[in-house]
């Protein structure tokens, strides 16, 4: 039996059956069967006919010669099968031969313009996979509140790339102290977690990678599922991904950590420059994270680095298709070697844009921002270098070893505070000098000569003042002169 014209039309039910159909009458009486259909037609070649494949529409020429040889006894009968909706939605998109046949001419003049099909090109596309919703219904689908796994970093639905230096950033580090606190629900950084079972894919080798999971408490864990890659090695990356995403099913987990996606996906060579690669590559963890997923992919920065976001190695492309992009960075050449800078580009307003982040024995803490810690660090060395004497700001930044910037920052700061007081008048052979507001300062030359031969400078009291202070000659920075005289902050134990 040939295809029923109706079944081109996704609401329609059919085919259904008409009965046999005759064998397709010869060409000259199909060319003027569908001339009188045409001719009957308004709307002519602009309606769906134009678009028809040659199989639509000859199953549409054979329907009209079945009815012209009375298998389909009427119009009516054809209506019968069809909702009354379906009927006139049907007219509008029906091959010129089958309407004319089957509609009334009230039905032909009424039936509005065809709508140009937009997927009629590629009529094998399933159209009902394409779901378009109004701005209200999609808003109604999803949480108002981002559903976080990892506040502000990782949220459910979404993907999050992790962007270091190869053995130098600390990426793998980063993200197993992550998936401690998911798993036991413990705060990260400071911010809650979503507690949850864990998927982790790991490019390393079960020797190092037992290392790294007994750092951060992980090595007896039932609830963290590990695939090596070794293990994964020679099985294409959309089924890795479709393994994965069924543990994490299986398990409950609602976090899947991949270390790194290169790796898995076997972008080798310069596969990882191309974009259509990169793509590809990504392709079946928007999906999953379209399924509810929290995703977490590791990359490494090229070696020219870069800022974040364009640091990673290969096409923008990856940057392009996850939510949240980390670059984790270790500090400048005067930080502690525990110190990383964070620095992150993210469709969330809820990421900061760059924050420093310190590797203690219990773990990854928040710092605070580049810019404050830096201004806090600078203070303290500006105040320990003083010491209780008045320096310039040329003393501070060799004292110190920090550049002269942050030191002349530091320095405004703590003027501004009240903390430390400024004298001299700025000029030549009277610079400006600082050293502690809360005491007069008052030159006296030590007993004890220096090895260089200058006299060393202190804050003391003035002479006559008096000081309960239990080791007076220690304790002197910590002098100060108060309403009620001097005080010593040390032994009262004041911490300024």
């Amino acid at each position: 039996m040939a295809t029923d014209p109706l079944a081109i039309h996704p609401t329609t039910p059919g085919p259904f059956d008409l009965g046999p159909v005759p064998p397709a009458p010869d060409p000259e009486t199909l060319a003027a069967i569908a001339a009188e259909a045409e001719a009957t037609d308004p709307r002519g070649t602009s309606s769906r006919w134009a678009l028809a494949t040659p199989e639509e529409r000859a199953a549409a020429v054979e329907h009209a010669a079945a009815w012209r040889a009375g298998i389909v006894e009427s119009a009516e009968q054809l209506r019968e099968a069809l909702l009354p909706d379906d009927w006139a939605e049907y007219l509008q998109i029906a091959p010129p031969e089958v309407r004319a046949i089957y509609a009334t001419p009230d039905e032909l003049a009424v039936a509005p313009e065809p709508a140009e099909p937009i997927h009629s090109a590629e009529p094998d596309v399933p159209s009902g996979r394409m779901h378009f919703r109004s701005a209200r219904e999609l808003t109604a689908e999803v949480p108002a509140e981002v559903p976080w796994i990892v506040r502000p970093w990782i949220a459910a639905g979404s993907i999050t790339e992790i962007d270091g230096r190869p053995k130098a950033a600390g990426k793998s580090t980063f993200l197993v102290y992550l998936i401690a606190a998911v798993l036991d629900g413990e705060p990260f950084l400071g911010e809650p977690t979503s507690p949850s079972p864990v998927v982790l894919l790991s490019e390393q080798t079960p020797t190092s990678l037992r290392v790294t999971l007994a750092r951060a408490g992980l090595a007896d864990r039932e609830d963290l599922r590990i695939l090596i890659w070794r293990d994964a090695d020679g099985a294409s990356w959309p089924d890795i991904v479709a393994a994965a995403v069924a543990e994490c099913r299986r398990i409950g987990a609602r976090l899947l950590v991949i270390d790194t996606l290169p790796q898995f996906a076997n972008l080798r060579g310069d596969a990882e420059n191309d974009s259509g690669a990169a793509l590809e590559a990504v392709r079946p963890l928007q999906a999953a994270a379209a399924g509810g997923l929290a995703i977490a992919i590791a990359r490494h920065d090229r070696k020219a680095g870069g800022d974040v976001g364009d640091s990673a190695r290969g096409s923008s492309a990856f940057t392009g298709a996850v939510d949240v992009v980390l670059a984790l960075r270790r500090g400048d050449g005067q930080s502690r070697p525990t110190i990383r800078n964070l620095s992150a580009l993210s469709r969330f307003d809820e990421t900061p844009p760059e924050v420093v982040i310190e590797l203690t024995p219990a773990g990854y803490v928040l710092l605070g921002s580049t810019e404050a810690l830096a201004v806090a660090e600078a203070k303290a060395a500006v105040l320990a270098a003083l010491n209780g004497d008045e320096l310039t700001i040329e003393d501070l930044v060799t004292g110190t070893g920090l550049r002269r910037t942050s030191i002349q920052g530091a320095v405004a700061a703590l003027v501004e505070s009240g903390t430390l007081a400024r004298r001299g008048n700025g000029r030549k052979g009277d610079p400006f000098r600082y050293g502690r507001a809360a005491a007069e300062f008052t030159v006296f030359h030590s007993a004890v000569t220096p090895s260089n031969g200058t006299a060393e400078r202190k804050s003391v009291p003035a002479a006559g003042a008096t000081i309960d202070c239990a080791d007076f000659e220690h304790h002197q920075s910590r002098h100060r002169k108060t309403a009620a005289g001097w005080v010593c902050d040390e032994c009262s134990g004041v911490t300024r």
